[in-house]
């Protein structure tokens, strides 16, 4: 730790030195040996995620973290010290996870700002100084309170990244027979607020699907009371619509897998595979979805679920270099989108998968008035792909998770 602490001053000395600008030096307060988990490396990420939303690109950039903790660096030659310190200040406090966010501002005389506000406690809230001072607390309460912070952090930031996701999905658009901010779709009972106020009533219920993971092994039927409690939160916003049970079967899935690979390093999609053993075998009678796999051998989200997602894992990767609506097209040509077979059977999958093929291929301005297109021939024929929808806000998700979750 004392060479780690003498390689980053030595760090900021010669950045300081080649770039004559304030310095931003970021690293995490953690207490006990471990230094550096799966769970620290998310919070720091969301860390600096902040800080190039709050300040903009750094004239230069570089992680620097290692096993002895989270650390990097960031030169900005926009702003004074001053103006970063106030900054990253607030960053600090703002944030859940910010009381162990270390962000020291050095300016281009390589002096370190000081807080303008002092430090709380970790445990108590009091002065940290004074708590430090006098040892009010033990280590063993201090790195409890860390894990404590890192976990509740990680189960609401992601459950937050779901819900935007949901929402980022209804406003898409144009979107063929879904409701987006055009129109309602093949859909006279939902519009675009309702999707909203149902996406914000999932919160709670997605962050006890990441806090199982988070946890550990939870059986499948503990995710599916989750999902219970999810359907029953819905339908209370929605007054019994049903805007979200698809995506609330998948989602509680999705984040239970990532919640696992931040508390145990493994594959958030292989760990879903492992809970959906056995899943097709399980007959829920009453859905449209059950009924459509009776009745056409069409298994959905379920089939989905049990090879790890890898249509939303593929599309997540189009989002890179593709729009939302464009991406949405080759989900809907890939699935077998029970949703669509429920409507309008064989021959209406067939249309729409054929017609998405080739819109597909299009430039991207063709594809948008095809696109609008055949949404009217979607809510002509009454169909809507929401399966296809579903995939689309996993997809968004997975694409914005990522760069917070190793894998």
């Amino acid at each position: 730790m004392l060479d780690s602490r003498e390689r980053r001053a030595d760090k900021q000395r010669r950045l300081i030195e080649t770039f004559n600008c304030a310095l931003i030096c970021f690293t995490m307060n953690i207490a006990g040996e471990v230094k550096r988990s799966s769970l620290t490396d998310f919070a720091f990420r969301c860390g600096e995620s902040a800080i190039i939303n709050k300040l903009g690109d750094p004239l230069y950039y570089e992680d620097c973290s290692s096993h002895t903790g989270n650390e990097s660096f960031f030169v900005y030659d926009n702003y004074t010290a001053s103006q970063l310190k106030h900054i990253t200040e607030s960053i600090e406090d703002g944030s859940p996870v910010g009381r162990l966010y270390d962000m020291d501002v050095l300016d281009a005389e390589q002096n370190k700002l000081s807080r303008v506000s002092p430090r709380s406690c970790i445990v108590c809230n009091g002065t940290a100084s004074v708590c430090a001072r006098n040892r009010e607390h033990g280590l063993n309460a201090v790195v409890d309170k860390t894990n404590s912070i890192l976990l509740s952090f990680a189960s609401q930031e992601l459950a937050r990244i779901a819900v935007e996701s949901l929402i980022a999905e209804v406003h898409t658009t144009p979107k063929p027979g879904l409701v987006d901010e055009n129109n309602t779709g093949s859909h006279n009972d939902m519009d675009v607020s309702m999707f909203e106020c149902s996406a914000n009533a999932l919160n709670d219920s997605f962050v006890q699907a990441t806090m199982a993971g988070l946890a550990g092994q939870p059986s499948f039927e503990a995710l599916r009371q989750i999902g219970l409690c999810a359907e029953q939160a819905m339908n209370s916003a929605t007054c019994g619509v049903n805007t979200h049970r698809g995506a609330i079967y998948s989602f509680v899935l999705l984040l239970y897998g990532y919640g696992r690979a931040l508390s145990f390093g493994s594959d958030p999609f292989e760990c879903v595979e492992v809970m959906c053993e056995g899943e097709l075998k399980r007959i829920v009678y009453g859905t449209n979805g059950e009924d459509v796999r009776l009745r056409y051998g069409a298994n959905g989200a379920k089939a989905e679920a049990m090879r790890g997602f890898p249509t939303a894992r593929e599309a997540a990767k189009l989002l890179a270099n593709n729009e939302p609506f464009s991406v949405l097209l080759w989900i809907i040509s890939q699935t077998e989108d029970t949703n669509v077979l429920h409507r309008g059977g064989v021959e209406g999958l067939n249309f729409l998968r054929q017609e998405c093929v080739r819109i597909w291929v299009m430039s991207a301005e063709q594809q948008k008035e095809a696109a609008l297109q055949l949404d009217k021939e979607c809510i002509k024929r009454r169909i809507s792909p929401g399966g296809s929808a579903d995939m689309l806000a996993m997809a968004l998700f997975i694409s914005k998770a990522d760069l917070f979750v190793s894998r």
